[in-house]
């Protein structure tokens, strides 16, 4: 029987870090080679981007999870002029219904109506309203 020795070890190259959207972003190296008169314009589009995913990310955090502020079902149906049968059959598909949990069938049992999903949502059809043009 004849032992073989283990294949040398080929440590991979540094791969350039991509953000989950797939944008590759630059490496320390990249930022080492910047000529110093372009390093104020870098840092500070580098700031904007910054500030950028931290409203995003509050943003995301404030409309969604489990201590969000909401509505009960009955103050989302009227503000929504629906009835609460329709709120709850139609919610999630409309994006104003917030399900937390659901039961081993997959049915909702926790539903939440979080404000800012009902605000997006009749901003968004009073500007697709106002656009219509009346009837000729």
């Amino acid at each position: 029987m004849t032992v073989h020795p283990p294949p040398p070890f080929h440590p991979e190259p540094p791969r350039r870090p991509r953000c989950a959207g797939g944008v590759a972003l630059p490496s320390v190296e990249d930022v080492d080679a910047l000529a110093p008169a372009e390093l104020a314009a870098f840092a500070s589009h580098l700031a904007a981007l910054l500030a950028r995913a931290t409203l995003r990310l509050q943003t995301a955090a404030r409309d969604t999870g489990d201590d969000v502020e909401a509505y009960d079902v009955e103050e989302a149906a009227r503000r929504l002029s629906v009835s609460v049968d329709t709120l709850r059959e139609y919610g999630e598909a409309w994006g104003v219904a917030l399900v937390v949990t659901r039961d081993r069938q997959g049915r909702a049992t926790r539903v939440v109506y979080p404000r800012g999903l009902l605000r997006t949502f009749l901003n968004a059809k009073r500007t697709t309203t106002m656009t219509k043009r009346p009837p000729a």
